[in-house]
């Protein structure tokens, strides 16, 4: 995987999604809150919910950073540098995986909190609940599974039975969500994250995907296929697995790197992992 490998969490960071021009929002003890001050949490948002925010969701944010500035504007400003440092030192690393694990861990974490104290939510989290609904979460690992992941992650494990010479049916897909969700606890943790980075690795394997030719397509099936090699290994579970699950994830969530592996070998380039092009 290479250095230059880009992601939606860096595209936002590189641009000033839905603030506009500069402005004074507030003043307080000699400080001054901008909407540019605001711009990590605003990105940070939008990343988590995989999708940009509305004018009025911004002035949610706002709103209620402005009374949270006036009561302590030091404090404030200090909480946006480190969600703006965190967010740095994750996209540094330029791995989609990462990032998607570092988005999971913030969801668990927000959910958790949501759970606490629903009448006292900040509009961050209300935002981040109502765009990103959780359908499933295990208390033990942390995993919180939204409904996009969901989605995403079953649809690409359908692209990969695709790949893998089977064929698996809408009732297959909507049998197998509805297990996820009931059976979540039970799924192996590290496939738990898997799941919970759904539209991350659905982001990366559609930005690859519509890079190739048709020629390369052909290539791409040929060496997963042949990558693979047999049977492939079926996702581990903590108890028995339901068969529309078992079905779908044939080809297994554990293939995901031969699956990028053979898009990087067929692209045949050392940039062919970018999920993003730099704006």
């Amino acid at each position: 995987m290479t250095s230059r490998i880009l992601s939606l969490l860096f595209v936002l960071l590189l641009t000033l999604t839905g603030l506009g021009q500069n402005r004074v929002l507030a003043t307080s003890q000699g400080y001054e809150l901008t909407t540019q001050d605001l711009q990590p949490v605003v990105q940070l948002l939008s990343f988590l919910i995989q999708g940009e925010l509305t004018p009025q969701e911004i002035r949610s944010l706002q709103q209620e950073a402005v009374i949270e500035f006036r009561s302590g504007p030091v404090e404030l400003m200090q909480s946006f540098a480190e969600i703006r440092a965190a967010v740095q030192t994750v996209v540094s690393k330029n791995d989609p995986l990462i990032l998607g694990d570092f988005r999971q861990q913030l969801i668990g974490e927000f959910y958790k909190t949501s759970q606490s104290d629903p009448q006292q939510a900040s509009a961050f989290l209300r935002i981040l609940n109502q765009r990103a609904p959780v359908v499933a979460y295990d208390a033990h690992t942390g995993v919180a599974l939204t409904q996009q992941d969901l989605v995403a992650c079953l649809g690409y494990l359908r692209q990969l039975s695709v790949e893998d010479g089977d064929q698996v049916s809408d009732q297959d897909v909507m049998d197998a969500a509805k297990q996820v969700i009931t059976g979540f606890s039970k799924i192996d943790p590290e496939t738990q994250k898997m799941l919970a980075s759904g539209t991350i690795l659905v982001s990366l394997y559609d930005s690859n995907i519509q890079k190739l030719s048709s020629q390369q397509k052909t290539q791409l099936t040929s060496h997963y296929r042949q990558t693979v090699g047999g049977p492939p290994t079926a996702i581990r579970t903590r108890g028995p697995e339901p068969s529309a699950f078992d079905k779908l994830s044939r080809s297994g969530l554990e293939n995901h790197a031969v699956m990028m592996k053979s898009l990087e070998d067929v692209g045949g380039s050392t940039q062919y992992w970018s999920a993003v092009k730099k704006p």
